[in-house]
């Protein structure tokens, strides 16, 4: 397939790429099953940009070159010609499916977190501090969670103290009430006894 000097060093340029492409797909599998989230986006977004952005200009490269060299040949290349096609077409279905592989990975990796601080969000604002909030990796979203986790905690801190000093406001209450039920039977009592002492008798 691969006749002309330029042609051979387009297509092991694009091997090579297609390796490096393939062990980065490896590597960022590896990453999320790690939960080494950093690592991760950068490998997506930095590195293996660079690789797909090198594939794709390879195999643009490719095309127009085996397309020149189609054009240059008489009607008897036809058959080569609808191969060298298929050919680049796969290329590129391959290189637009680990676009979209890429794409929706990332996707996932933001996506979910984001849920889960939305999810948590909407519980405190219902006022169910009970669930709890797993933080995970030092990205943007992690620390929103962590923001949240530590709100949480403090409002469940300061409810248990309001209950606390709810429940000793109710425990003076009644010892008050007490005291002031012992004062009036005290004082009933010596008005009872006053009134039944016999009047003093005057000379």
């Amino acid at each position: 397939m691969v006749t002309t000097a330029q042609g051979k060093q387009l297509y092991d340029q694009f091997k090579s790429t297609f390796a490096a492409y393939r062990s980065g797909i490896a590597q960022s599998f590896t990453l999320a099953e790690q939960g080494r989230r950093d690592e991760l986006t950068k490998l997506l977004l930095v590195d293996m940009k660079t690789v797909v952005d090198g594939s794709g200009k390879q195999l643009t490269d490719l095309a127009d070159l085996f397309t020149k060299q189609v054009a240059a040949e008489s009607r008897n290349s036809a058959a080569h010609y609808e191969t060298s096609r298929t050919i680049v077409s796969l290329f590129i279905a391959l290189a637009a499916l680990a676009t979209v592989g890429l794409a929706m990975l990332l996707t996932r990796s933001i996506v979910r977190p984001l849920n889960e601080a939305l999810n948590a969000a909407q519980n405190v604002a219902r006022g169910d501090l009970t669930h709890p909030i797993q933080t995970h990796g030092n990205d943007e979203v992690s620390r929103l969670l962590k923001a949240l986790a530590a709100m949480q905690q403090n409002l469940r801190e300061t409810l248990q103290g309001i209950s606390g000093s709810a429940t000793q406001l109710a425990t003076a209450a009644d010892e008050l009430n007490a005291v002031t039920l012992d004062s009036t039977r005290a004082c009933n009592s010596r008005t009872m006894k006053s009134s039944r002492l016999p009047p003093q008798s005057t000379r």
